[in-house]
This record gives C-alpha cells, sequence and structure tokens, in this order.
C-alpha cells in the first residue's frame, strides 16, 4: 500500500534566499525553461519507505518535463551492520554511443551517456556517514574471464562442503539467506569493486548474513586484494634509483602523522613528486 503528499513551489528564475535579496543558490536541473513551469516536491510511502522526488512540470501541456531527486528518506544504517546482506541498487554504464541524450527508451541518459540500474546483493563492509560500502555479489553463470579476473572474486554459498571455484582464496565465504528471497545458493563476491550505498537509496536491508568469523575471513581477502593492487599501482613510480617504490600500509608507528595545518613530505613523496608519465 502507498500513499502520496504533493506540494507545489513557484520557480523562479534566480530565486533569493531567505532575506529576501540574496540569490539562493540553484541547481541548474531546475532552472526554469518556460514561465509556466511549476516545481513540485512529491512525498510518497511504500511498503513503509518513505521517499521524497522532485519534478519540473509544464502546467500548460500537463507534463513532467524533468524528473530528480528521487531519495528515500528513513533508511536505518543502524540496520546495515558489518556483514549483512543487503539488496540495494547498482547502476552501471552502457556502451551503445549513438543513443541520443536523454532518450526516454533507453532506462537513464545523461549527456554521458546511457545508463542502467537493477538490484544486488551485496556484503556490508564497513559504514561511512553517508552510508555504507559493500561487495556485490554476481551468479557468473555464464561468464567466461581470465584467471587473472578470477582472482579478484571470492565464492560465496551456503553449503559448508562445496569448495568454491576460487581456489587462491581457500574454502568459499559461508553465507546465510532468508527464504524470502530468491538468492542463489552459490556465487561470488568481487573484492575489486565495491559499493557505495547512499543513506537516501532504498534497500532492503534483511537480505541474510555472514557471522564474524566469516566477515574478518572476507576482510582478510579485501585487504589482501588492495595490498596487491597498491603494490602494483607504487611500483609505476620507478623512483627508487630506478627502482620500483615499494608499498607499504600505513600504521600508527610510521613518521607520517596527519596534523592540522601540516602537509607531511619525505624523500619518497618528493622523489614520486617528480615522476612524469607520458
Amino acid at each position: 500500500m502507498s500513499t502520496s503528499v504533493t506540494h507545489v513551489f513557484t520557480v523562479d528564475d534566480i530565486p533569493l534566499g531567505p532575506d529576501g535579496k540574496t540569490p539562493l543558490r540553484r541547481s541548474k536541473r531546475i532552472r526554469k525553461v518556460k514561465g509556466d513551469h511549476v516545481l513540485i516536491e512529491e512525498e510518497q510511502t511504500i511498503k513503509g519507505i518513505d521517499y521524497k522526488r522532485r519534478l519540473l512540470y509544464d502546467e500548460n501541456i500537463k507534463k513532467t518535463v524533468k524528473l530528480y531527486a528521487n531519495r528515500a528518506l528513513n533508511v536505518n544504517l543502524d540496520n546495515l551492520w558489518p556483514g549483512r546482506i543487503v539488496k540495494a541498487i547498482a547502476c552501471y554504464p552502457q556502451t551503445n554511443l549513438k543513443i541520443e541524450p536523454y532518450d526516454g527508451k533507453t532506462a537513464a541518459t545523461r549527456l554521458a551517456g546511457p545508463v542502467e540500474a537493477k538490484f544486488r546483493y551485496m556484503i556490508v563492509v564497513c559504514r561511512t556517514d553517508q552510508g555504507v560500502t559493500a561487495v556485490p555479489l554476481y551468479t557468473l553463470s555464464e561468464a567466461k574471464m581470465r584467471a587473472s579476473r578470477w582472482e579478484e572474486y571470492v565464492s560465496v554459498c551456503t553449503e559448508p562442503l562445496w569448495r568454491g571455484e576460487t581456489p587462491w582464496a581457500g574454502m568459499p565465504i559461508l553465507a546465510k539467506f532468508n527464504k524470502e528471497y530468491d538468492c542463489e545458493d552459490k556465487c561470488f563476491a568481487d573484492l575489486s569493486r565495491l559499493h557505495f550505498i547512499g543513506q537516501n537509496e532504498a534497500i532492503a536491508h534483511d537480505v541474510g548474513r555472514v557471522t564474524g568469523g566469516e566477515y574478518k575471513r572476507l576482510m582478510d581477502l579485501i585487504n589482501m586484494k588492495e595490498r596487491q593492487f597498491r603494490t602494483a599501482a607504487f611500483a609505476n613510480f620507478d623512483t627508487n634509483n630506478n627502482a620500483p617504490e615499494i608499498y607499504s600500509p600505513w600504521t600508527p608507528t610510521k613518521p607520517h602523522q596527519p596534523l592540522p595545518g601540516r602537509r607531511y613530505a619525505d624523500d619518497r613523496t618528493r622523489r614520486m613528486d617528480a615522476k612524469k608519465f607520458a
């Protein structure tokens, strides 16, 4: 069941702030194109989640001109503890560059090109001020990938005897899924593409979970991959007497202690500053 409340605002070319004098900052996305446009703010409640969105409406032709800023308002981040499996929106670009901008026939299109989106299951890794970071899950039922790409995945399953298809990571991560969700009992977590879920997104937070022990294993694997990626990145700087710079994770005992108003520098940062890539 859903409910809806609509508010209508006037849209000025240069709206003024509370003092009536200072121009109010407003996104170019909602600038008025014609005199008969109005800005509508709509609130909806769908399955217990409150949503708010804004749209630019043409009163003359009785048609929505632009739709944007669709937000979920009452997402409880406290429910998204580490190891929880959620269902959230994952966006990805399409590669058909011939599609015209704002072509309504292909999902959402922008000046940069068309964008698709789908719900995807993810394992929550950590919380930030604006949301959570999560590891996306894929079935890969028809995927054909290089061995190096497989080494960026770890198997995830509900069956403790399955040995998985990612031997580099040891045994699969054990997960528990709620029966009401149609989750595959065997899937794969992509450690190279951590996903950010914002606090204004629609989230199903009761899909399942991994235990604390399995969460620790997952974090260890993420740290291993991140160290591997960063080591390879530092190696591009052949500035240590023509040898690669060695990546070493920061620890509290390192000389680099961030201080307010002070930019840290040492021999390594100066060497790497001088590196010029073609």
